[in-house]
């Protein structure tokens, strides 16, 4: 919070009492924080929880639960996403590249620059030879891809530079390996642990995880195996977040 002097201080809140009147509220007790670099790890950690937290809900239980997911809204996601397709598809007619099939478009687009495109020959040169047509029917497919990926959940966490522990959290909660109603005990474990360790408390819920499911092959019926079930998210944003490849 600011001060009166303009200067950005951390403060501690704890709920002491509810009250019913004049109105429903409560009563909190505020603090100054001490200890700085606590304050920091605590507001990091449930900052990206939270944001877990609203992005799984809502590809759950649909966008009403929460509209904003990350630092910026939705929306400015998902205008992002537009901007990106339409940069890929403006780079693929200029090399005259047809990526309507493309499973890695990003990638097909860099070896096409790097080699030059004699290596793409007869059918794929739509984009010059091919009819007008042709280009709208791939144009509408591709926008039918972007309209897909609007209408779903989207986790934006950019332009946070991520620990190893929070890449650890964020992927046990990706890979279905952490159910979001587990997320709040995790971070409770990891947030009173003598070092906040977020590392340690993300291994050891990984490995339990991974002998819950190695114990599917003494299952008797389906009943007993514990399955993954990843959340249904449509976008996930990690622009700017400094993940690089061994976080991937």
């Amino acid at each position: 919070r600011r001060t009166i002097e303009g200067d950005w201080i951390w403060l501690v809140a704890k709920v002491v009492s509810y009250i019913d009147s004049p109105v429903p509220g409560i009563i909190v007790h505020e603090a100054i924080v001490k200890n700085e670099n606590v304050a920091v790890i605590v507001s990091r950690i449930t900052r990206i929880a939270s944001l877990l937290l609203q992005a799984v809900e809502s590809s759950l239980f649909g966008s009403e639960v929460g509209n904003n997911t990350g630092g910026d809204s939705v929306d400015a996601s998902q205008d992002e996403a537009v901007e990106i397709q339409a940069m890929l598809l403006n780079a693929a007619e200029n090399l005259g590249i047809d990526l309507s099939n493309s499973d890695n478009p990003l990638r097909e687009l860099m070896e096409a620059a790097a080699n030059g495109d004699s290596m793409w020959g007869g059918d794929v040169l739509t984009s010059r030879g091919g009819t007008g047509e042709g280009r709208a029917r791939d144009g509408k497919k591709s926008m039918d891809i972007v309209d897909h990926l609007k209408s779903g959940a989207a986790l934006d966490l950019s332009k946070i530079i991520l620990t190893e522990g929070e890449v650890k959290l964020v992927t046990l909660v990706l890979t279905g390996r952490l159910q979001i109603e587990d997320l709040g005990p995790l971070l409770y474990l990891a947030l009173n642990s003598p070092e906040m360790d977020l590392v340690a408390a993300t291994d050891e819920f990984y490995s339990l995880s991974e002998q819950q499911l190695k114990a599917n092959s003494h299952a008797q019926s389906p009943s007993e195996m514990v399955l993954l079930q990843p959340p249904p998210l449509a976008v996930i944003n990690l622009s700017f977040t400094d993940i690089g490849d061994y976080g991937m």
